[in-house]
């Protein structure tokens, strides 16, 4: 199995430090990042598994970079790691598209609860890049296999499943 690789955003050097560190211990591939721009390079560059980013950050904001990130890519995973935790600091973050949200003060062990958790949910079946279908065989009366899109949102099936009766 490929080693996962985080990015994460933040701009407090002592907090960015310790999550390196953490993440680092547990087997992950950091990329860290200092500010919303640069988060925004590391991510473009591919090849991450998960974000955790925080809000307040100079420049752009965490609020800006999810937004964006999720203009690109709707399935990498994005916990919001934050002192803003207010209600409705929660709400926009998860409705810009984050998967969590944690506040700081936090627990480094309830943290890589999370992350675990998130990582385990994005690696669901049903969890498919817009565009990149996955192709399930049938067979067509009697003939070879063929490939239905999950990406798509409607699907209509002329087809008959094998020791099955059409209506």
């Amino acid at each position: 199995m490929s080693r996962k690789v985080i990015l994460v955003a933040e701009d407090d050097a002592n907090i960015l430090r310790g999550l390196v560190d953490t993440f680092e211990s547990e087997g992950y591939e950091v990329r860290p990042a200092r500010n919303g721009t640069e988060a925004l390079e590391l991510f473009a560059r591919g090849g991450i598994s998960l974000v955790v980013l925080d809000i307040m950050m100079p420049g752009k904001s965490g609020y800006d970079v999810c937004r964006e990130i999720r203009k690109k890519d709707e399935v990498t995973p994005i916990i919001m790691l934050t002192a803003k935790g207010e209600e409705i600091d929660k709400v926009v973050g998860l409705e810009l598209g984050a998967d969590d949200y944690v506040t700081k003060p936090f627990g480094v062990r309830e943290l890589l609860a999370r992350v675990t958790a998130v990582l385990r949910r994005s690696r669901r079946p049903g969890n498919v890049r817009r565009g990149q279908g996955r192709g399930f065989p049938f067979r067509r009366g009697g003939s070879g296999p063929q490939a239905v899109r999950v990406a798509a949102r409607k699907a209509r099936a002329p087809f008959e499943r094998e020791g099955a009766e059409a209506d």
